[in-house]
């Protein structure tokens, strides 16, 4: 969820623990309303892109039969926001994002739909 969803307020908080559920919630410092779930865009906070890529991360380990450790979120990086002419980016992934460059490991939750990711892969 971002700081500036004005739904933020009424979700999951970011101190409750319930990754062992699958119930992870990331709060993205320069996001808003459901902007990690649409069209990536050159324009989006760095935030925003390494959160999208450790969403991808944990989908992919949930369907991976083979993935038998709980996924972790690494802490977001200090937020950045370009300054470039805004296009979509299409088949983009993983948005220039690794393991190595994600952040510290911390155990944060993320809450997301999947089903809307279909269309940044």
């Amino acid at each position: 969820q971002g700081h500036l969803d004005p739904w933020s307020g009424g979700g999951y908080k970011a101190d409750q623990n319930n990754v062992a559920r699958g119930i992870y919630v990331l709060e993205i410092p320069g996001s808003a309303h459901h902007l990690d779930l649409r069209q990536p865009n050159t324009c989006d906070p760095n935030t925003v892109t390494n959160a999208r890529f450790q969403i991808i991360e944990i989908l992919k380990c949930w369907v991976n039969e083979n993935c038998d450790t709980i996924p972790v979120i690494d802490a977001l990086p200090s937020i950045s926001i370009p300054n470039t002419e805004c296009k979509d980016i299409v088949g983009g992934y993983p948005w220039g994002q690794s393991k190595q460059n994600s952040g510290i490991r911390t155990s944060v939750m993320l809450a997301f739909v999947s089903a809307i990711f279909y269309s940044i892969l």
